[in-house]
């Protein structure tokens, strides 16, 4: 019997961290049966990034899309649909959007389509629209949350049946780190608004002065991995060193060129979850730079993975200079829970397809 996979691709399409991790997972799908990716939507680049997944390629709508499957599994063949790993806030669409989505949910599993998504972070949900999540979650084969943030989360909500499945960037395969990483130059990488809601990033300019100022003889590089991080950046990299120079990687790279910036670094700085593990694929240390209570995904993802030790807390009393000293008198045994890490979560992960 044939096995029919589904994937709705589109995503945010200047969040290059987005783009990469939806490619790893369907580069893992292809590998397990016959791929049909929807790219209506998608942009030009991303659907070139797409290329490279062995699969075919559709533009239908969504309900037909969804008659397709309805279609293939009636028939009696094996019909998997994985929707995209990421952040789900719950109210995208909103409540009508949803309660179509769930009915579309019924219909594809009493046809026999297993329904997965794997590694997603979940909520704040509106109260109607957890709801309606909760209802959904009882249609999946396997419905799960890269962290336990997420999985405390969505029990308060009712829903009983989420496993832990951890983020797909460590579907990445991990570069031992050479000693040459060492001397690499230092990487900061920040999201527009970094201690609150409403606090622009450059509060923690005198954090990362101090940083810079610890890895003097290190040079500096300000990375932006999310087109609209960019201004932000360079005004932090302006305020640190006006010698620190400013790279922008947008949705029009394939990826290829922001991993070997990242291949060259001994340490990355950031409070964007996917700099942070992109560049420790490659070698450089991560140390995300964090409020630790508002930045749970973070928080959750590298608990989760036995490396929360390497979080400073913004919030904290603590000094950046004595955490950046602690993290290169252990580097050793950092580099050896880096390996152990994306090799436990990468088996985690390839667990769900042979379920």
């Amino acid at each position: 019997m044939s096995h029919h996979i589904f994937y709705v691709a589109n995503t945010q399409a200047d969040n290059l961290g987005d783009l990469v991790i939806n490619t790893l997972l369907l580069k893992e799908l292809s590998n397990r049966g016959s791929l049909n990716i929807n790219v209506r939507g998608c942009s030009s680049n991303y659907r070139g990034m797409l290329d490279s997944v062995n699969s075919s390629k559709t533009e239908k709508s969504y309900p037909l899309y969804v008659l397709s499957m309805l279609f293939l599994s009636l028939k009696g063949e094996k019909v998997s649909f994985y929707l995209k790993p990421g952040h789900f806030y719950g109210n995208d669409g909103g409540a009508v959007k949803k309660t179509i989505t769930l009915f579309c949910y019924i219909l594809m599993k009493f046809s026999g389509v297993k329904i997965s998504r794997l590694g997603a972070s979940l909520g704040p949900y509106r109260p109607i629209s957890g709801k309606i999540e909760r209802l959904q979650s009882l249609f999946f084969k396997a419905y799960t949350a890269r962290e336990y943030i997420s999985i405390s989360y969505a029990k308060k909500i009712g829903i009983k049946n989420l496993e832990y499945c951890p983020d797909m960037a460590f579907l990445l395969d991990k570069d031992k780190s050479p000693a040459s990483h060492h001397e690499g130059p230092v990487i900061i990488s920040f999201r527009e608004k970094t201690l609150s809601d409403d606090t622009e990033n450059l509060e923690l300019a005198p954090t990362l002065i101090a940083a810079a100022s610890h890895f003097k003889g290190k040079p500096m590089l300000a990375v932006s991995q999310v087109t609209s991080d960019a201004p932000h950046n360079q005004a932090l990299a302006d305020k640190i060193d006006s010698n620190v120079k400013h790279v922008i990687f947008d949705s029009l790279d394939d990826g290829s060129k922001i991993f070997d910036t990242y291949s060259k670094a001994s340490y990355v700085l950031s409070n964007r979850l996917h700099v942070l593990l992109f560049a420790a694929s490659k070698g450089a240390i991560p140390i995300p730079i964090i409020d630790k209570d508002k930045h749970i995904k973070i928080t959750g993802i590298f608990d989760a993975a036995n490396l929360g030790d390497l979080i400073f807390d913004v919030n904290s009393k603590d000094d950046i200079v004595k955490h950046l000293i602690f993290v290169e008198e252990n580097r050793t045994i950092i580099e050896d829970k880096l390996e152990l890490a994306f090799e436990q979560q990468k088996n985690k992960i390839l667990n769900f397809f042979d379920k």
